[in-house]
């Protein structure tokens, strides 16, 4: 049997998972995490259901067309699945932490890339984020449960020396950790850091040569032979 209750808007809500509740793991979640999704027939959430006999969208994939009202403003809800307990303790009316927080560590950047956003935002050479404070913020995401962060944003993560440590922090206190990051000024001494404890690294080549690699990314043309 499914425990229920009624939440904070007067919705009937399920408040446990069944041990009988056939759940699969998600290949894109087997790297540092068991989490799995559940079958969201077996707990009663809603699925999509056919319209005039039209093809419908992949829940498991990007956006695509919606049709109805009700579904104009409904987004892809199979992430969800991974964090059931999380959506019970929102129902029942509980603060909850974020369960991920994108996030930058600085607010200047060694290239000046024509597309970034960043660069119309405008950017202060030495702006970032103290080492003391980066790590204090990495344990209590620990504390309060936040499942991953990312460095991505504002300006180049690696130009910050505390982010290293607080990667290393990340994967002490269980929290997933990934970073975009254009690649030219890794520390090759502290990668093994990187690769031991972060969740993915994302570098960003926008180029197939170096001479565009110059135009696009308004940096040294020979820094496209070192970061490939």
């Amino acid at each position: 049997m499914l425990d229920t209750q009624k939440n904070r808007f007067g919705e009937t809500i399920v408040t446990n998972l069944p041990d009988d509740i056939i759940t699969k793991k998600h290949g894109g979640h087997s790297l540092r995490t068991n989490r799995v999704i559940v079958d969201r027939k077996k707990i009663g959430l809603d699925s999509n259901q056919d319209a005039q006999k039209e093809k419908q969208p992949n829940t498991y994939s990007g956006h695509t067309y919606k049709n109805s009202d009700k579904e104009k403003y409904h987004l892809d809800g199979h992430k969800m699945m991974y964090h059931m307990d999380r959506i019970v303790e929102w129902q029942q009316g509980k603060r909850i932490a974020p369960i991920h927080i994108d996030m930058g560590l600085t607010k200047f950047c060694n290239t000046g890339c024509i597309y970034c956003i960043g660069v119309t935002q405008g950017m202060v050479k030495g702006t970032m984020i103290k080492p003391e404070a980066l790590l204090r913020f990495i344990d209590d995401c620990g504390r309060l449960k936040v499942r991953s962060l990312a460095f991505i944003g504002d300006g180049e993560p690696t130009l910050n020396p505390a982010m290293y440590d607080a990667v290393v922090r990340g994967g002490e206190v269980g929290v997933d950790i990934g970073i975009s990051t254009n690649g030219l000024l890794i520390d090759l001494d502290r990668a093994h850091d990187l690769l031991s404890n972060a969740t993915f690294l994302r570098f960003n080549l926008s180029s197939a040569e170096p001479e565009n690699f110059l135009k696009v990314h308004q940096s040294k043309a020979e820094g496209f032979n070192h970061l490939v």
